[in-house]
């Protein structure tokens, strides 16, 4: 039995909360430093560094939640479906490691930057573990953590591309392009930078931030972007495209004839976020910095007006002389949207098409490659990260031809 002053109850409280807070850091460090920490002293600067890193933090995290489980003699326990996904994907990781002809390759991924089954698994440590504390507390150190690293990786990507690098890389570094940010290869960095720009909308439109906060946000979409264009990574642009997703959810949270006023607000960071990757090639610096500079005023001028908006609006119905005007306004914003969509995507068809033929080319031969695996490993395949000891066999003559010097290669990007 507990005393009766509560005094073990507080304490037991006491070391949960401090546990938390413990926990908390360690995500912190783990979102912050796995992007952006390399050793340019390593046999593969990126690679191992911050898979090392990424290992020793998720490893402090199940370790803490061992400990925890182990000193109260509570398993917190999540919704039914998320624990019998998670344990249909342990199932999984286990058979085919087991089962491969390479279980260390499949373990540890070491020869394909290390991510075997033991970096899934430690993945789904994670996803549990940020699941548990959104349930308990905010999670917005975590978001603004992202925020930070998605800063210094666009950062970092600038530098690269407007020739201030203050490295000098030899060629046995580099995977591909001369822009490749901390995540040493474009499509990586790219991918980071287009999944965590949504984030940097989210700030964008928060009203409850200072205007200079806001606009130091917009400001850095427009690098962002421009990031993203040197980058040229097709996949990294596509996912940036969620940005729009929180757009349309700002707008829609509106009412009213502020609705309108948010849809007229969005619409140029949508038209950034998707035009400039997409349909330029690396603009100069003086475009760069207009775009920037365009963009945080633009916002400061939003966040001006946003503040005359009533806290609560659309509590009462518009008259028809007024519901008639809305229409006409969506109906001709609706128009205005496909038409200009409809235009872009006709001037940019040309690059989309280079990289279909181009990039998801080469796919759909990775693709042939790794159903050819399953045919002779069925259910279980080769193992993960095995996939370079059947590339140079099951090839076609076709793609050895065109890429006589490419022996290995990894499906990564399907």
């Amino acid at each position: 039995r507990m005393p009766k002053n509560g005094f073990g109850s507080s304490t037991s409280g006491l070391a949960r909360l401090n546990a938390d807070v413990v926990e908390g850091g360690v995500l912190c460090a783990l979102v912050l430093a796995v992007p952006t920490v390399f050793l340019r002293g390593a046999i593969t600067t990126f690679d191992a560094p911050q898979a090392a890193l990424f290992a020793v933090l998720a490893l402090t995290v199940l370790a803490g939640r061992i400990f925890r489980a182990v000193s109260t003699g509570l398993v917190e326990r999540g919704p039914r479906p998320l624990s019998a996904t998670s344990s249909a994907l342990v199932v999984a990781l286990v058979l085919t490691w087991v089962t491969s002809g390479q279980p260390w390759v499949s373990l540890t991924g070491a020869t394909v930057r290390y991510a075997g089954a033991l970096s899934y698994g430690l993945c789904l440590v994670l996803l549990h573990a940020v699941f548990r504390s959104a349930r308990r507390g905010s999670v917005e150190p975590l978001l603004a953590t992202f925020v930070v690293a998605h800063g210094v990786v666009v950062g970092y990507a600038l530098l690269q591309a407007y020739g201030l690098d203050p490295f000098t890389w030899g060629e046995g570094n580099l995977y591909v392009g001369e822009v490749f940010s901390t995540l040493g290869n474009p499509n990586f960095s790219s991918a980071f930078i287009g999944l965590t720009l949504a984030l940097l909308v989210r700030y964008q439109f928060d009203s409850r931030l200072p205007l200079i906060a806001r606009s130091i946000f917009g400001a850095a979409i427009g690098a962002s972007s421009v990031a993203l264009s040197y980058l040229g990574s097709f996949q990294g642009q596509v996912v940036s495209l969620t940005a729009l997703g929180v757009m349309a959810v700002w707008a829609s949270q509106q009412r009213g004839w502020y609705r309108l006023e948010a849809l007229a607000a969005a619409a140029p960071v949508g038209v950034v976020v998707v035009a400039v990757p997409v349909l330029t090639n690396g603009p100069g610096l003086p475009t760069a910095l207009t775009l920037m500079i365009a963009l945080g005023t633009w916002t400061a001028l939003m966040g001006v007006r946003q503040r005359r908006w009533p806290l609560r609006v659309g509590l009462d119905s518009p008259g028809l002389p007024q519901r008639r005007v809305r229409r006409g306004l969506i109906g001709g914003l609706t128009i205005g949207g496909v038409a200009i969509g409809v235009a872009g995507f006709v001037t940019a068809w040309p690059r989309i098409s280079d990289d279909l033929t181009g990039g998801l080319g080469r796919r759909v031969e990775f693709w042939k490659i790794s159903l050819s695996i399953f045919r002779e490993h069925p259910l279980v395949g080769g193992g993960l990260e095995t996939y370079p000891a059947y590339f140079t066999r099951l090839r076609s003559v076709d793609q050895a031809v065109e890429f006589e010097s490419v022996l290995s290669d990894s499906p990564h990007s399907v």
